[in-house]
């Protein structure tokens, strides 16, 4: 009988562990679709990631975007601040749009060790909010930034206009 609780309470360890991340939509803009992202991901203390940043871009493929990282050195934006406060600069908007062709800036911010991210779509055109989200990891702290990136493909398939499949934590 001992063998049988301890084996029954592994598989259920394996079970969570294998859990996706639960993604917390915390504001959509309604009708608000877009087809081009332009990514970016922050470490803790502000420090681009770009390991975070091409994990996010995937992630916007998977669902259904045009997607390019301003992580990446060779993006044309070098060292420039990609935060939602520099985001509200008509200029830089401009810029990213120049460079990116994107309808929207997606922008993850997330910390080492930490079982939750952020994630904002601002409107490339107007510099508005069009997506918030908190990504939760259902099996501890997210391993590292592209964890996290890969986190937000439910977030971004919302903002390309996908349904998503309802999971069983959101059934009543």
């Amino acid at each position: 009988m001992t063998r049988a609780a301890v084996a029954l309470a592994a598989a259920i360890f394996a079970a969570c562990a294998a859990l996706p991340p639960r993604t917390d939509l915390l504001y959509q803009a309604r009708g608000w679709r877009a087809r081009v992202v332009a990514t970016a991901a922050q470490a803790g203390g502000g420090r681009g990631d770009e390991a975070a940043g091409a994990a996010l871009a995937q992630a916007a493929r998977r669902a259904g975007l045009r997607a390019g990282s301003l992580n990446d050195p060779a993006a044309g934006l070098p060292g420039l601040p990609l935060t939602l406060d520099s985001l509200s600069d008509p200029r830089t908007l401009a810029r990213v749009r120049e460079v990116s062709g994107a309808d929207a800036v997606v922008l993850l911010r997330w910390s080492a060790g930490a079982s939750e991210a952020e994630l904002a779509a601002i409107d490339a055109r107007t510099g508005d909010v069009v997506l918030r989200a908190r990504l939760v990891s259902r099996a501890g702290p997210f391993a590292d930034g592209a964890a996290a990136g890969a986190a937000a493909q439910e977030a971004l398939s919302s903002l390309a206009g996908r349904e998503t499949a309802p999971r069983l934590d959101d059934l009543p």
